[in-house]
């Protein structure tokens, strides 16, 4: 049975990369990973290198910060790079959010507890801060999608066999 080539949890398109299979393969990867990591900080965004830790998602070759707003509350993504199932690879990136000490998605943010220094309490994070944070991490993947389309081949699937088989067209 055959499959897609390409896995994106990202729902702006697949940053596709066509390796060759040689030697040089390595090097082109990591030549994009800089690319990537050098044009996020010039956009002033606090972007760190990773030593390409590998997962069964992918492999993670930096993270991207956001501003914390004095509440203990940051964005943070993870910026990946996932084998094709067939050929090549793509560039994808993982949001998440890091609220007093404990790690969220976006679907659980809203669940997140704070702590109130007038009560001395926790209590439910509010709608106003996790719109905030949503905002944050929208400004954040905007930029990433500007850099991960200026080092790739933007694709996008335009269909999709019964049999599992995709078809791509470039953006």
């Amino acid at each position: 049975m055959a499959t897609n080539n390409f896995t994106s949890v990202n729902p702006t398109g697949i940053y596709a990369i066509d390796l060759l299979n040689d030697e040089g393969a390595q090097d082109d990867l990591d030549l994009i990973h800089e690319n990537v990591i050098r044009e996020l900080q010039g956009m002033g965004l606090d972007t760190r290198e990773q030593d390409c830790l590998g997962s069964q998602e992918g492999w993670l070759f930096g993270m991207v910060y956001g501003v914390d707003n004095g509440n203990y509350e940051y964005v943070t993504v993870e910026l990946q790079t996932r084998n094709g199932y067939y050929e090549g690879a793509n560039l994808d990136y993982v949001v998440g959010y890091l609220v007093d000490g404990n790690e969220y998605d976006d679907e659980s943010l809203e669940d997140a507890y704070v702590f109130n220094k007038r009560k001395q309490d926790y209590v439910e994070i509010s709608k106003t801060r996790v719109k905030r944070l949503r905002a944050q991490a929208r400004a954040i993947v905007k930029k990433i999608d500007k850099v991960y389309s200026n080092n790739t081949t933007v694709l996008r699937k335009v269909g999709q066999f019964n049999n599992g088989e995709a078809i791509y067209e470039s953006v």
